[in-house]
């Protein structure tokens, strides 16, 4: 069972480092193609913060090295910080080369600027995840994470409004 799993984790580790491509951060999905897979489309924070805790995980299973680990979330913390943000969030969707604010699909038509609590919930767990785990890395992701107050996507409390919904959370927002 051990070796089944053990052969799980390193094509799981290698389907993550094919979405994540030559650039840092991760596409959404591969595409097959005659030379092998190619990753495309854009980004969004989940498949960031799925990238993140891939990589945690890869280097606690010895798929790769502290240092390629130290590398790759290095590269990532250092394209978030630079990433555009409304309100302490990240857009839905970026440009995975670039790290660019995606403003059209890839197969045409205009995005809608959109700030998903739920993606974003994702990716704040990630980076307290990586600063849980490298304590080097905590200045870099509380830096990212302090603008991101959740409070945001709540809906306030209003005694007064018999139709409430005290602590209801918005899935997100459109810009």
């Amino acid at each position: 069972d051990r070796e089944l799993l053990a052969g799980y984790a390193r094509d799981t580790w290698r389907s993550i480092e094919a979405v994540a491509g030559a650039g840092c951060l991760p596409a959404d999905q591969l595409r097959k193609t005659k030379d092998g897979w190619v990753a495309e489309g854009l980004t969004s924070p989940t498949n960031i913060a799925g990238y993140l805790w891939s990589t945690l995980a890869a280097e606690r299973l010895k798929l790769i090295s502290h240092e390629e680990s130290g590398r790759r979330i290095n590269a990532v913390l250092a394209t978030l910080a630079r990433l555009e943000r409304s309100s302490g969030f990240f857009y839905n969707w970026y440009e995975p080369a670039s790290g660019a604010r995606a403003l059209a699909w890839p197969s045409g038509g205009t995005i809608r600027p959109f700030l998903s609590s739920v993606d974003n919930g994702w990716l704040a767990a990630a980076l307290i995840l990586v600063g849980n785990i490298r304590p080097e890395l905590k200045p870099q992701t509380d830096a990212i994470l302090e603008p991101m107050d959740f409070a945001f996507f709540y809906d306030p409390y209003d005694p007064a409004d018999p139709v409430a919904h005290p602590g209801l959370l918005y899935g997100g927002y459109w810009t």
